[in-house]
């Protein structure tokens, strides 16, 4: 799967047929399960450079899980992962400067230079680029629910 085709599933529910067929085709044979006083649930898929992250609604007084993030990662040294292999969104690539970032996309909604990470929102949907090695390379890169739904 490229990245962008994670898209789709983002705001979706953790019971709702086309995520269980996601998780299915990943791999993950358990659904993912809330543990007492936590908001959110990492699936990391280690071997694929994913981690899928599940969060609770606020507003509800369940333990319904909304899929809100994809990690997507470079497999640098230091993560403990590997390196994701399909396509990043927008064309990026992993080798891929903040300069270059910033040609591709525009000047970011959130930029943060301090924490080396630069946030686009899209419609339905919002990027995040967090970069290695003094800017010169992409280390990780989310695509997540909109901003407003964050």
């Amino acid at each position: 799967m490229n990245a962008e085709d994670f898209i789709s599933y983002l705001g979706k529910r953790d019971d709702d047929p086309s995520v269980k067929q996601l998780l299915a085709q990943l791999g993950v044979n358990k659904p993912p399960k809330l543990k007492r006083d936590e908001v959110d649930v990492d699936i990391e898929l280690r071997r694929q450079g994913l981690i899928l992250v599940f969060e609770s609604s606020e507003d509800e007084k369940s333990s319904r899980l909304y899929l809100n993030d994809v990690q997507f990662y470079s497999g640098a040294a230091g993560q403990g992962m590997d390196a994701y292999t399909g396509q990043l969104p927008k064309g990026l690539t992993f080798d891929d400067s903040r300069d270059q970032v910033l040609a591709r996309l525009g000047p970011p909604d959130l930029p943060d230079e301090d924490m080396s990470t630069d946030v686009w929102e899209f419609d339905g949907f919002c990027i995040t680029v967090e970069y290695r090695a003094q800017n010169t390379a992409i280390g990780l890169v989310h695509v997540g629910a909109p901003l407003e739904d964050a």
